[in-house]
């Protein structure tokens, strides 16, 4: 007896892109009880799903790193799906035809009866699955926060499965802003003070977007400058720094997740100034200081031994 496979089509493999991210490995089988509702909803067998997600497993760079191959069979399509970030100006009135289901993404997927792809609003970046390793974008927000000016205006967005964080500036230029292997970042978050968060469903820590730029910014002029001696150091050393007025500024040292292990109010002078800091933290690392002024911001990497 002949049998005939049927091809999935593009909306069923979202759909088992969106169950494979939300389910371990583990429950990846037919008799999981996920799998039989999908099943169920697009007319398949579990056994059928069931394999769509070991497909997906094969291509997911953390269980290739735990020694999980998945299955090998893996389409074009399960390689190729695309994620897009969309843009929609405060100014606009709504109603933005993004192009599907003519495109996705930038690439044609079924024009029958549809307008030239001019004719539509098209995204500001996408990507592959295949390109980045990635498999379901994690939207984010625009940066409006004060403690790092060199973010203001990036939009900052993950993919669930390459553990990377993209920013885009305002000249809608992507980047990598970081990559953090093993994190199936979730969800992102914005306090009233603009500062991001972004929540990690591997571990269920909520971690905070920091600058790790070492530029200094300008604090009362162009030629403020800052220093740290002895580096690295073991949380005891001496902040250097040129100010052009006096008055108090806020010392901050945050670990690379956004915790805050030092707090403390200093007063500057003009000229020079010598800051003796003593803090503990919690494990060897990257940290950032950060000095507020009411002129604005400076922040200096330095590395902690412990």
């Amino acid at each position: 007896m002949t049998t005939i496979r049927k091809p999935w089509s593009r909306e069923e493999t979202l759909l088992a892109v969106n169950l494979y991210c939300r389910i371990p490995f583990g429950k990846q089988h037919s008799r999981c009880h996920e799998v039989i509702e999908l099943a169920t909803a697009i007319g398949r067998t579990p056994s059928s799903v069931a394999m769509k997600l070991n497909n997906f497993t094969s291509l997911d760079p953390e269980e290739q790193a735990r020694g999980v191959k998945g299955l090998s069979s893996a389409s074009k399509l399960d390689r190729d799906i695309w994620e897009e970030i969309n843009f929609q100006s405060a100014s606009s009135a709504g109603g933005e035809n993004y192009g599907w289901r003519c495109y996705e993404a930038n690439a044609n997927y079924n024009t029958a009866g549809c307008s030239p792809a001019a004719s539509y609003t098209a995204p500001i970046h996408s990507y592959t699955h295949a390109s980045t390793n990635g498999c379901s974008v994690t939207g984010g927000y625009v940066y409006r926060g004060t403690a790092f000016p060199d973010m203001y205006g990036y939009y900052f967005y993950s993919d669930y499965c390459n553990g990377a964080i993209y920013a885009i500036s305002t000249a809608q230029i992507p980047t990598t802003a970081g990559t953090f292997t093993g994190q199936n970042f979730v969800t992102f978050g914005e306090n009233n003070a603009g500062e991001l968060f972004v929540g990690s469903q591997t571990n269920g820590t909520v971690y905070r977007l920091v600058s790790t730029s070492t530029g200094i910014a300008d604090v009362a002029s162009d030629d403020s400058k800052v220093s740290i001696y002895p580096v690295p150091n073991k949380g005891n050393f001496t902040c250097e720094v040129e100010m052009k007025y006096n008055g108090d500024a806020l010392f901050e040292i945050a670990d690379a997740a956004g915790r805050i292990w030092y707090s403390k109010q200093h007063k500057v002078n003009s000229g020079n100034n010598k800051i003796p800091i003593n803090f503990e933290g919690t494990a060897s690392g990257t940290y950032t200081l950060k000095i507020s002024t009411e002129s604005g911001t400076l922040n200096k990497k330095f590395e902690l031994l412990k």
